[in-house]
């Protein structure tokens, strides 16, 4: 079953209707996390699109019959940090 994130009226049981976000504050962002800044300046861009590729392909892995263990540590020593 899939949730709608949507802020349309009509919210489901248990959601609550969020604020808008201000203008340079959105998912881009991420001001109030400690260590971004550091983590943005030692992997570059190519490295950051290569290692959202990886978690896109174990992800998709995950949703077959392949072994959950393997499918992660091979996915995880992919990853270019």
């Amino acid at each position: 079953m899939r949730c709608s994130l949507s802020s349309s009226g009509g919210e489901g049981q248990g959601e609550e209707a969020r604020p808008p976000r201000a203008p340079g504050t959105g998912l881009s962002t991420f001001p109030d996390i400690p260590g971004t800044v550091r983590v943005a300046e030692r992997v570059s861009t190519n490295d950051a699109i290569e290692n959202l590729r990886i978690m896109e392909q174990l992800q998709r892995w995950l949703g077959t019959n392949v072994q959950e263990a393997l499918a992660l540590e091979v996915s995880l020593l992919k990853l270019r940090l």
